[in-house]
């Protein structure tokens, strides 16, 4: 009887810890009651990063540097970085959590290629708070990617990091638009390249041309296409502020010099594109007056400008002469 006794308070002693212990669990795994996942890089803020490095592991890399002026591409000669891109990168990779634990094994590691002698890209940042290296493996649905922190076995999936919004393309840290005017701020330009020397000016809505012959006109389509061509000019990369030997510049392969009207403030302007035959894969290195940088554009963009000849602005014949026996406008 006093062993029954004593069984049943144990076993309601023992209910009551139990009970207790429950209740501890679920109010600690309440909503809003976990601690937080811990940064994948911690102490990183975007404030105090100072220089990044990005490596594909073939040829591509890239390197910014944080500066007075802002950030720059430092193996491209300090061209200027956009600076809204490379703070977008900063924040996503300050706000990257260890939430979503993948692989801890060699093999897993392996597989998802994050290793040191295989990755998508190999990230460093250098700050004021240390240094962080990560590898950026394979991919983990649309924008995410497989990370892992150098020196640590665990692979995390984050968000924001995936390859290509980790590039090793120079221009996708760059605004890839080398030269920006308004079009209808074109008064006048001359082309001077192989071919000869071809000035047009702007005569209200259309464009003239001092060197017409009877029976010419100028092709207002197509003097119109080159206008807004070199009016909005947009790089293949940034070279720098140095030309490579082989840039073509002595002579140039050809040279636009532009005449603009006045601004809002009153102020007109010129500027002059020097065109150098040296690019990689036919592509042109080109030079503004407005730059102090060269950077390199597609044969694509310029080609049938630098080879322009006269046929190329200049109808003639019929093409070139109204009903009425006068140059067609």
């Amino acid at each position: 009887m006093i062993a029954a006794l004593l069984r049943e308070r144990r076993l309601t002693v023992l209910a009551a810890v139990l009970v207790a212990q429950v209740a501890i669990l679920a109010v600690t795994r309440l909503p809003g009651r976990e601690a937080p996942p811990e940064p994948l890089l911690a102490g990183l803020t975007a404030d105090a990063a100072e220089r990044i490095e990005i490596d594909d592991g073939a040829d591509g890399r890239v390197v910014m540097a944080r500066e007075e002026s802002g950030w720059v591409l430092s193996d491209a000669g300090g061209y200027p970085a956009d600076g809204a891109r490379v703070a977008d990168l900063l924040d996503r990779l300050a706000a990257a959590r260890r939430d979503r634990l993948v692989a801890r094994t060699g093999a897993g590691r392996r597989e998802l290629r994050v290793l040191p002698d295989d990755f998508e890209r190999r990230l460093r940042v250098d700050a004021g708070t240390g240094a962080y290296l990560i590898y950026v493996g394979a991919a983990a649905g649309a924008r995410g990617a497989h990370v892992r922190v150098d020196g640590q076995d665990e692979v995390w999936s984050v968000d924001g990091l995936a390859p290509w919004q980790v590039s090793t393309d120079r221009t996708s840290w760059v605004d890839p638009v080398y030269v920006r005017v308004e079009p209808d701020r074109v008064a006048a330009f001359e082309l001077e390249n192989a071919a000869g020397s071809f000035r047009f000016e702007r005569m209200g809505e259309e464009w003239a041309s001092p060197d017409l012959g009877v029976g010419e006109a100028v092709d207002q389509e197509r003097v119109t296409a080159f206008v807004d061509r070199f009016s909005s000019l947009r790089m293949r990369q940034p070279i720098g502020a140095e030309p490579p030997e082989d840039a073509g510049l002595d002579p140039p392969a050809a040279v636009v010099r532009i005449d603009l009207s006045p601004d809002e403030d009153g102020a007109a302007g010129s500027l002059e594109l020097v065109i150098g035959a040296g690019g990689d894969d036919g592509a042109y290195i080109v030079k503004s007056t407005d730059s102090e940088y060269y950077v390199e554009v597609s044969s694509f963009t310029l080609a049938d400008l630098v080879d322009a000849d006269r046929s190329a602005f200049v109808m003639t014949g019929d093409a070139g002469v109204s009903p009425s026996g006068d140059p067609s406008p």
